[in-house]
């Protein structure tokens, strides 16, 4: 997942590993995905991108942008991120850090209903889903209207 992230937006602050991510892309969109930057030429690739495999990272990484004052306008959560604190719990404590992010919940599983994770990490007009396998047309497009919407 994080490769595809990386393919939409481009570049990375936080590396990790290139192999793993790789086999998560290919498992997600299969191995013959058209690149999303050939696909998405008129949208600017202007966003500042952090990406974590863990959700406590995440949580620390939106903690340290409330401290210094630059801010995400949107997180990207996985339900499942083994072996730490899952999607629900990161969005909850990332919630609590930062009531004016918007969170997307990306999630090919059952584990939680949107219901579930709205009464943890809401509220509602912050809160949206993307259902894997996704398109990089959604997440490009749903990165581009949550930070215009934030900014405004």
């Amino acid at each position: 997942m994080h490769q595809s992230y990386r393919q939409v937006f481009g570049g990375s602050r936080t590396g990790g590993s290139d192999a793993a991510l790789d086999a998560m892309a290919a498992e997600l969109f299969g191995d013959d995905e058209e690149a999303p930057s050939s696909i998405t030429p008129d949208v600017p690739a202007d966003f500042d991108c952090s990406y974590h495999m863990q959700g406590l990272d995440a949580v620390a990484a939106v903690q340290d942008s409330v401290e210094t004052g630059e801010r995400f306008a949107v997180a990207f959560i996985d339900v499942r991120m083994p072996p730490g604190i899952d999607g629900k719990e990161t969005a909850k404590r990332i919630r609590a850090l930062d009531p004016d992010i918007n969170l997307v919940i990306v999630t090919g599983y059952s584990d939680f209903s949107p219901l579930d994770i709205s009464r943890a990490a809401g509220p509602a007009d912050k809160i949206f889903y993307i259902a894997k396998p996704f398109q990089s047309e959604e997440v490009m497009q749903t990165a581009t209207a949550l930070s215009h919407r934030w900014e405004a």
